[in-house]
């Protein structure tokens, strides 16, 4: 299956869904780190609220850079195929 550049359309999906996959795997650890946060936070009256949040601000910007990276892999991917075929 091609698209109309000439690239690959499956190896775009395949990036999509990884990419996709990644990020419901950061959301299911956000919500279980919330959960273990309350827990403690009510069993032991320790507040990690705050360091929680700054930990998960840098695993969600790494995530979305990972991801950006990823797309332009795939993007770098379809204009070689583009030229190559071009020539």
């Amino acid at each position: 299956m091609e698209d109309h550049a000439g690239g690959c359309v499956l190896f775009e999906r395949r990036a999509t869904v990884e990419a996709s996959g990644t990020d419901a795997v950061f959301d299911s650890l956000i919500s279980l780190s919330t959960l273990v946060a309350a827990a403690v936070s009510m069993l032991f009256n320790i507040s990690i609220e705050g360091w929680l949040g700054a930990i998960i601000s840098v695993v969600i910007l790494k995530a979305g850079v990972e991801i950006l990276m990823d797309i332009s892999a795939v993007s770098s991917a379809h204009e070689w195929t583009a030229s190559f075929r071009r020539s």
